[in-house]
């Protein structure tokens, strides 16, 4: 609620509409030391179908693919690395399907100030 008295009424909404959004809470960035750090906690959060952790490593976009996709049992963490010269700046983690390598999916992570978080998802399928 709430509770201001100013004499002119549209900046006393304007003023409780501020103090309504400061309040609310703000979703918050985690980042990680090492890119595999930051894959492995995305990857973990998906195997526990736990959105609000994958949202704290990854954008909405990629959280999304990810959350749309079954999680098989057979992704194991196969391979990291710089991502090719096209893509400066980026790192990949690979987590491999024994069962099928168009399963496979690759999350792409990237350094900030703070440390990695997970730029974007794509599966071995999509090319």
């Amino acid at each position: 609620m709430c509770v201001l008295w100013i004499h002119n009424l549209r900046w006393q909404i304007v003023v409780c509409s501020l103090l309504i959004l400061c309040a609310l809470p703000v979703k918050a960035q985690i980042t990680y030391a090492t890119p595999q750090a930051a894959a492995k906690a995305l990857f973990e959060a998906w195997r526990t179908k736990n959105r609000t952790k994958a949202l704290q490593v990854a954008n909405e976009e990629s959280v999304d693919k990810l959350m749309g996709t079954i999680f098989r049992k057979q992704r194991k963490l196969t391979e990291c690395h710089n991502a090719s010269d096209t893509e400066k700046g980026l790192y990949y983690c690979v987590y491999g399907d024994s069962e099928d390598e168009l399963l496979s999916v690759a999350f792409y992570m990237t350094k900030t100030r703070k440390g990695w978080q997970v730029k974007r998802v794509s599966f071995a399928a999509e090319g």
